[in-house]
């Protein structure tokens, strides 16, 4: 047991010590910035705290939690949002797990060898459903998330449980 949390411990420890060293200053468009800034301080009264949100550096289109709670996302990710209301769900989603506390991401688990890693699915299922509530409070319109998690399956994201989910929770048939 004791050699498992010092693996475990040493993994994440490598792994956010990678992502920070990956990390180059955002050169994000003023827009962007202006965009995030909106949309964080709409959704900070619906999820009960102020996000810390961190550009990560270009590259594939992902958003995840570091174990200290910033949101890391991507420029990429960003630009696939067609709209604010896609932007919200991704940082509400983002915000679920860290209410959760479930900050260390479901790949990081895999690649550790985690006993636990089909919990990883149900974390996300969570998440969206908390997001969606999250969106609701804070105005914004659900069914951007649907919008968005298409738009990211149709690159080969994979989230055709997702989206299945949340069409019945959204009741869309």
């Amino acid at each position: 047991m004791k050699k498992y949390i010092l693996k475990t411990a040493l993994f994440v420890s490598l792994c956010a010590a990678f992502v920070f060293a990956a990390q180059k200053p955002a050169s994000a468009s003023e827009g962007v910035k202006a965009t995030l800034a909106r949309v964080i301080a709409r959704l900070e009264p619906a999820i009960g705290f102020r996000p810390r949100v961190s550009l990560g550096q270009e590259g594939p289109g992902s958003a995840f939690v570091m174990p200290d709670g910033t949101i890391v996302i991507s420029p990429e990710l960003i630009s696939t949002a067609a709209s604010e209301d896609e932007v919200a769900f991704i940082l509400a989603h983002e915000s679920a797990h860290i209410l959760a506390t479930d900050q260390v991401p479901g790949k990081i688990l895999e690649l550790a060898g985690h006993p636990g890693i089909s919990s990883s699915q149900i974390k996300e299922l969570k998440a969206d459903a908390q997001a969606v509530r999250i969106m609701r409070q804070a105005g914004y319109r659900p069914e951007a998330s649907l919008a968005i998690l298409k738009r990211l399956s149709a690159k080969g994201a994979g989230l055709d449980q997702r989206i299945r989910a949340l069409s019945r929770l959204l009741d869309i048939k």
